[in-house]
């Protein structure tokens, strides 16, 4: 417990100083270019006490805009907002059936990274920062196969219902990101991992925290 104290509070403070470092860099440099980027992330959770047992990765698509600072040689730091859905799938068996549950999240991220690009012509992209998150949208959808879902009195074979509220997903996240690749002409392409560090469960014995995989394609343009 102590540790994921520490963990969280180290976390905070490493993506505070990656927002003040960014505001002074807006200050102080100019914008090198405008980035418009997109991907393709195939999104789970990782949870605590094997938590959601049998659980499926999702493809999601993402897209969004940035602006990189120059800082110093290869360095700069890039800053922007992108659309994010996140989420999970599950598989819960019963005598009678089983109940597949799908959960979409959907999210509107401030990432921040300090990119590195080195080479010739054709040059090696490394990325590593931090984001925030605001879910903006989420849904629970569960299916039930061999029997019916009793709700409010109702039997339903499909039942959907908001994933965000005071009793169920928390909708802040925040967490570390890491990308490598390779870039020419100025469009870049590799893969990203990232990994949420809030806890979005409700119950303080839970943990749910989001993580992706994925590829992604970004293109560097000059200023209209």
């Amino acid at each position: 417990m102590r540790y994921q104290l520490l963990r969280q509070l180290l976390a905070g403070l490493f993506l505070c100083l990656l927002f003040v470092f960014s505001a002074q860099a807006q200050r102080r440099f100019r914008i090198e270019k405008r980035v418009f980027k997109m991907g393709i992330n195939f999104v789970d959770v990782a949870t605590e006490n094997s938590l959601l047992p049998d659980r499926q990765l999702k493809p999601v698509f993402n897209l969004g805009f940035a602006a990189d600072f120059r800082l110093a040689g290869p360095l700069a730091l890039r800053v922007g907002g992108q659309y994010q859905p996140r989420g999970f799938r599950y598989k819960t068996n019963f005598p009678e059936g089983s109940v597949n549950t799908n959960v979409s999240l959907h999210y509107l991220d401030v990432p921040v990274d300090l990119v590195l690009t080195a080479g010739g012509r054709t040059k090696v992209y490394i990325s590593a920062g931090g984001y925030v998150g605001y879910g903006v949208y989420g849904t629970t959808i569960q299916k039930a196969k061999g029997f019916k879902l009793v709700i409010d009195g109702d039997s339903l074979s499909t039942s959907r219902e908001a994933a965000f509220g005071s009793d169920k997903l928390k909708r802040w996240d925040y967490g570390l990101n890491v990308a490598l690749g390779f870039e020419r002409n100025d469009t870049q392409f590799g893969v990203t991992y990232g990994h949420g560090l809030a806890n979005l469960s409700p119950f303080n014995n839970t943990a749910i925290r989001n993580r992706s995989l994925g590829i992604f394609l970004a293109y560097r343009f000059d200023g209209m």
